[in-house]
């Protein structure tokens, strides 16, 4: 069989030996058997209590031939962390003998750390308990679900999909995985950048984050407790995630921009002990944490030379603890808020592991699908890290040991200005900041060398094609998306996934089970759209809400609302969300889809799309739209915008109703909120909401 081609050159794949190597076994859980393994040169051992069913031995020889995919070696962990010794990747030829790439193959120079069209599997750098329950009997995500399904069913698409080649680890040899870890190895090496460009080295940062525990724990904090947090992107919320995450506490951050009434809400609801605000916020905080009976020595203010009445000095308290490591130290982990884009926000919250600190192998697995890899790479983080994704990719950033340049709201051109000092070779965005940045000026974009970013990874919204093939001929084929909610991970694609499959999300995560059901809980066929499900690889429970919890599961699995559908190879495609899906007349219309094509208009700086009620159709499509600067909104421009989507769209998915609007409301996490526009159609065109150009003639 020849060589597959990557975007690198033919891959190579030789002999290589592992030997007395701790393997992970990805996606075959309950079909690897000792029968299988026989005369193999193995020696084998079950663990069923570990890694969610899958199954772990030594390799003790370089072939392998029974029905597998995908191996990752590791060292013996060291308290919550490990080193790579490097991966060994095996490919299926038919049904033949399958041969492993020898450990750290394509990994040096710039071209090497361009990541690959590939699956990306990590090894588990720490022994995890089985938290889903399930035990040996858990379906591994190569398996059928359904005895009785047909070959049509969305399970047989899985496997097919599944069977396409595995991928290079990424990780080179002798690289140290956890902030333990890496701060003892590399304690000089730039943890955290600064907005004031201060920097802070992995031994400083450590240090800082021993004392911080040593406080929680003087505070009376004990293992299963919450911290919360009112700050903006800072060193505090690095310190706050490390220490918690290191003295088995919750951590909860959230927006600073909340409301006096939403901050009581989160501090009551959560049931923090400990809470800790910028010094810019006391005004709001105060009176809520006054409403949940924070007393003062477990109110600390950041950034604040000396503390207010009422409140704690954060510094002044780190100063009083000693920069030695907390004996025990303990996992924790983040209880964080959904968006609330259709409600108040609940708490997802997950059991913590009594365990040593470390990254768990879903997350290491996860950041190695989007291109991100352990080793010395500066990460940019500008997105607000108290959402989900943003606040994951910092902190396994510190747990990959990479260099963190921390920004907070910085303009579309200072994120290129950022990249290029920095040398940034990571960054996590939201589709919007890559359409303002595509909407730069050409020379303002060619001012900037962005060669050195080897991951740009987005999520947390729908990309509009256009927008996704114009960012990918500019940066190269370093863009990965993901699809995933706070209740977890569920896809992730590369750039040249997308390419040649446009508009995929890509294929599930390590160990995640996805399911397209119609409105009664039944599996539709392949191609058709239903609900998107999928089988969280750690279950979540909503905070104080067990109706919520299980008005949101079917049979195990969860949705987000989402609507799509899988191909026949497995991959996923999103429609929209149910609950934004517009019946016209009988017919439905999928907001994004409209969206992608009105964004492609230059004149077009954002753009939202409703349902209106319409006394004949039910509903009619209606948009809301935010010119660039300069293009008036009249009636002129709609009648152009109409035209354009007529080019597009079939007749009953072209726009109604435009309107233009200074601002189309997003959520920081760029999510369109809709409950502040869908208002109905006696709403539109109203004082405040800005000029409408009403109905469309001929639309």
């Amino acid at each position: 069989m020849a060589d597959r081609q990557t975007p690198h050159g033919p891959e190579q794949v030789v002999e290589a030996k592992l030997e007395e190597s701790e393997i992970r076994v990805i996606g075959q859980a309950g079909k690897v058997s000792p029968r299988d393994l026989s005369g193999n040169g193995y020696t084998y051992r079950y663990d069923w209590g570990a890694w969610n069913g899958f199954v772990r031995f030594n390799l003790t020889s370089s072939t392998f031939t029974a029905n597998t995919r995908v191996f990752a070696a590791v060292s013996e962990p060291t308290g919550g962390g490990g080193k790579f010794i490097g991966a060994a990747r095996y490919r299926r030829r038919g049904r033949g003998r399958a041969r492993p790439a020898p450990p750290g193959a394509h990994h040096g120079g710039r071209a090497a750390q361009r990541p690959h069209a590939q699956h990306h599997h990590a090894a588990a750098p720490a022994r995890r308990p089985d938290l889903s329950g399930s035990g040996a009997g858990q379906v591994g995500p190569g398996q059928r679900t359904d005895a009785k399904a047909t070959s049509r069913c969305l399970r047989c698409a899985m496997d097919a999909g599944r069977q396409r080649e595995g991928a290079d680890m990424g990780a080179g040899a002798g690289t140290d995985i956890g902030f333990g870890e890496v701060a003892a190895a590399h304690p000089d090496r730039p943890a955290l950048v600064e907005p004031d460009g201060t920097t802070l080295s992995y031994g400083e940062l450590a240090a800082r984050v021993h004392r911080l525990a040593h406080v929680l724990a003087g505070l009376g904090l004990r293992p299963g407790d919450c911290v919360a947090a009112m700050l903006p992107n800072s060193r505090a919320f690095f310190e706050l995630r490390l220490a918690t995450g290191r003295s088995g506490l919750y951590f909860t951050p959230f927006s600073h921009h909340f409301t006096t009434a939403e901050v009581t809400h989160v501090v009551t609801d959560s049931e923090a002990r400990v809470v800790v605000v910028d010094a810019s916020l006391l005004d709001v905080a105060g009176p809520a944490l006054d409403a949940a009976g924070i007393p003062a020595e477990r109110r600390l203010v950041w950034g604040a030379g000396r503390p207010p009445p009422g409140w704690t000095g954060y510094e002044a308290l780190l100063a009083t603890a000693p920069a030695t490591p907390p004996p025990h130290p303990r996992a924790g982990g983040v209880m964080l808020y959904t968006s609330g884009t259709t409600g108040r926000p609940k708490a997802v919250r997950r059991e913590l592991w009594d365990g040593p600190p470390g990254p768990s192998p879903y997350e290491v697995d996860f950041l190695t699908r989007v291109g991100v890899r352990p080793g010395a790479y500066t990460q940019l983080c500008a997105a607000p890290l108290y959402h989900a994704a943003p606040g994951l990719f910092a902190n396994m950033a510190m747990q990959f040991g990479h260099t963190v340049v921390i920004a907070e709201r910085p303009r579309t051109e200072d994120w290129l200005e950022l990249v290029e000092r920095h040398r940034v070779g990571v960054l996590f965005a939201v589709p919007t900041v890559l359409h303002r940045l595509l909407r730069l000026p050409a020379e303002v974009r060619g001012r900037y060398d962005v060669s050195s970013l080897s991951a740009v990874v987005h999520g947390a919204a729908p990309c509009p094609p256009d927008v996704k093939r114009r960012a990918i001929d500019w940066f190269g084929p370093v863009l990965y998306e993901f699809y995933a909610a706070t209740e977890g991970g569920v896809t992730a694609a590369s750039s040249a996934d997308w390419l040649a499959r446009p508009g995929t999300v890509g294929q599930p995560l390590a160990d995640i089970d996805v399911r397209i059901l119609d409105g009664d809980g039944r599996p539709v066929a392949v191609g058709e759209t239903g609900g998107v499900y999928f089988r969280p690889v750690v279950p979540f429970t909503y905070y104080k809400d067990a109706e919520k919890t299980e008005r949101a599961m079917r049979g195990g699995y969860f949705t987000a609302g989402d609507e799509g559908y899988v191909d026949e190879d497995g991959w996923l495609y999103l429609r929209d969300r149910r609950t934004d899906l517009i019946i016209s007349g009988g017919v439905n219309v999928y907001p994004a889809e409209v969206e992608a094509v009105l964004i492609a208009h230059p004149d077009v700086a954002d753009v939202a799309v409703v349902g209106v009620p319409d006394a004949e159709w039910g509903q009619r499509v209606a948009a809301v739209v935010q010119p660039e600067p300069g293009i008036p909104g009249d009636d002129t421009f709609a009648d152009r915008l109409a035209a354009h989507c007529r080019g597009a769209l079939a007749g009953f998915k072209v726009p109604r109703v435009i309107e233009f609007r200074e601002r189309v409301p997003r959520s920081e996490a760029g999510k369109v909120l809709r409950r502040e526009i869908r208002l109905g159609s006696a709403e539109f065109g109203s004082a405040e909401s800005g000029s409408a150009a009403g109905p469309v003639p001929g639309a």
